[in-house]
């Protein structure tokens, strides 16, 4: 019987040398999961608004379903849909309902500007980039 219990305690001591996780190995995973990320996000910064690069080739994108005006929530008409940059997600939309877009081409973040109605005289203010604001 204490042969059965000691080949069981040395059998559990493998598995558990198995499952060791090195420092190594956390750095390497969250290098990778950088890696990822710039390629996904196409290395855009989260803190600078993209809206003064005018019309971008390539930027993640998402759209704020707290601040879209309820009446182009299903809108077709392409000039009501409003979208937002990486940056304005972080930093303007904060604790929003957003909504990813993904990565779109040819794009300006309307983050700021008229499409964002807070009533008929007002609306929601870009707090990365100014200019914006007065569309």
């Amino acid at each position: 019987m204490a042969e059965s219990s000691s080949s069981t305690n040395s059998a559990n001591i493998e598995d558990q040398e198995t499952n060791v996780v090195t420092m190594i190995d956390v750095l390497k995973e969250e290098e990778d999961m950088e890696e990822n990320a710039k390629a996904l996000l196409g290395g855009f910064d989260d803190k600078t608004c993209s809206y003064s690069k005018e019309y971008v080739r390539r930027q993640p994108l998402y759209s704020c379903l707290t601040c879209k005006p309820k009446e182009n929530l299903m809108a077709t008409d392409v000039s009501k849909l409003a979208g937002v940059c990486l940056a304005c997600s972080y930093h303007c939309h904060e604790g929003h309902d957003l909504v990813e877009l993904y990565t779109k081409r040819n794009f300006r973040c309307d983050c700021g500007n008229s499409k964002f109605r807070i009533s008929n005289t007002e609306h929601k203010k870009c707090n990365l980039e100014p200019v914006s604001n007065y569309l």
